[in-house]
């Protein structure tokens, strides 16, 4: 992980939520919903072109608070279509990862 004061200097600040353990496998009701929320929105297609034109770092912090909330709900949503993926460790540990990290990019909100 990187520097941990760096999403404040890209003006996001910690949102209300309370973070919840999505290392120990719990996925409760509001984060649920948020996965689903998310889920269901459609990503923007971007070339890499455009990737590499966000060289200002608010340009990034915007598209990865926009667009990368979908896409680890995609996927998130794929590992729990697969059955049985509660009984594979390297899928448990995938799933985990990608829930931190879906949690810890919208527990961030951009300031007002």
């Amino acid at each position: 992980r990187g520097d941990a004061a760096a999403p404040l200097a890209l003006g996001l600040q910690p949102c209300g939520r309370r973070r919840l353990s999505a290392a120990a496998g719990l996925v409760n009701d509001d984060l649920r919903a948020d996965i689903d929320r998310f889920a269901a929105m459609k990503p923007h297609r971007c070339s890499l072109e455009e990737i590499l034109a966000m060289r200002e770092p608010w340009r990034a912090a915007k598209f990865i608070h926009a667009e990368v909330p979908v896409r680890y709900a995609e996927r998130i949503r794929s590992i729990e279509s697969i059955p049985g993926w509660e009984h594979s460790p390297d899928l448990v540990d995938v799933y985990q990862r990608h829930v931190t990290t879906f949690q810890d990019i919208t527990l961030v909100k951009t300031r007002a």
